[in-house]
């Protein structure tokens, strides 16, 4: 089956799942929904029922990202995701947010994001809450710059005054990704608040020098989830992402 049926075929089993009696596509959801209670269906309805068809096609492929995360088929990934309420509730964090994300790294990477917290505790659920927040306030130069703090800068480990130090400064930065330069306070203000980077004062010989950034171990979670499978990155036309320098 080609990609864009997939996303059709999810994009109809989240219709399904939200329509009345039995007109459901999967024995198995129909079941599920036959019970669904008033406040069940309208989470349902709130997340995708009054999408246009790209909107219902980004939902779709978050969905079978998840799927594909999870080794089981979408219509038993929805059924999962209607069995309590924290469940619930990522399930329509991941819908609205997917819905509006025209990077198909962010589509992917809230898929992974609630393929995790199905398999966990509250605990997984919440945390995995924060993370689609975090994915839903990155655009393409935030991923970008991202990308670049997870690899190594030249020079890292040298002595500034008496102190070793590894990280980035906004001087660094502006020098390896000049493009962003009049941007990095917001982006990387944005990736600390999401706990993507971390910050520290940099101690030199003449006392305190420039913050210094450093990715964080959120941060590589974060990008290993945005990465695309081969399939999708032999696609193409629809990343938006700027390479790294």
């Amino acid at each position: 089956m080609s990609e864009d049926g997939g996303l059709e075929i999810a994009a109809q089993t989240i219709a399904a799942s939200v329509a009345a009696g039995a007109s459901l596509r999967s024995p198995e959801l129909g079941a599920a929904a036959i019970f669904l209670t008033p406040m069940t269906e309208s989470i349902l309805r709130q997340a995708i029922g009054a999408l246009g068809s790209r909107r219902r096609r980004h939902v779709g492929e978050a969905l079978i990202a998840a799927a594909k995360a999870r080794s089981e088929t979408v219509d038993d990934l929805i059924t999962r995701a209607l069995e309590d309420e924290g469940s619930q509730e990522l399930f329509v964090r991941v819908a609205t947010a997917a819905q509006d994300a025209a990077l198909r790294e962010k589509r992917v990477a809230l898929g992974r994001a609630l393929a995790a917290g199905l398999d966990g505790a509250e605990t997984a659920i919440n945390d995995e809450l924060l993370f689609v927040r975090a994915i839903a306030d990155l655009d393409g130069p935030h991923i970008q710059l991202l990308h670049r703090m997870s690899e190594p800068r030249e020079g890292t480990g040298q002595m500034a005054g008496h102190t070793l130090f590894d990280g980035w400064t906004v001087d660094n930065l502006t020098a390896e990704v000049p493009a962003l330069a009049q941007h990095l306070p917001s982006l990387l203000a944005t990736l600390a608040q999401h706990g993507l980077i971390t910050s520290q004062l940099q101690q030199t010989f003449v006392g305190v020098g420039p913050p210094m950034y450093a990715i964080s171990a959120q941060g590589r979670l974060c990008l290993e989830r945005l990465a695309l499978p081969l399939e999708a990155e032999q696609e193409g036309p629809d990343r938006n992402v700027p390479s790294s320098p």
